[in-house]
């Protein structure tokens, strides 16, 4: 499945899903959040990545992962989300 394809059954399983409100509303705002990233961005929304970040961070798993796991996809996320992180020397 080509990365074009992945976005669009993603975006349309986030839209089904939220219209037949298969999920509790705790989780309606992520969802649409979700949807919303994958119909602006296309495929630079990486949704399946995002969906298995919440995955793994619902079902506890995420916790059990090493720190450098957990750092890692923290500036990963970061910056996919346009954020500037910089690294500064101890006493700044």
């Amino acid at each position: 499945m080509s990365p074009v394809q992945e976005n669009l059954f993603l975006t349309r399983w986030l839209a089904t899903a939220l219209k037949q409100r298969r999920f509790s509303r705790d989780v309606a705002p992520d969802i649409e959040w979700l949807l919303k990233q994958g119909r602006q961005l296309g495929v630079n929304a990486k949704l399946a990545r995002k969906l298995n970040y919440l995955w793994r961070s619902s079902s506890g798993e995420l916790s059990a992962q090493n720190d450098l796991f957990r750092l890692t996809h923290a500036l990963e996320t970061a910056k996919d989300m346009c954020w500037n992180y910089r690294l500064c020397s101890y006493p700044e």
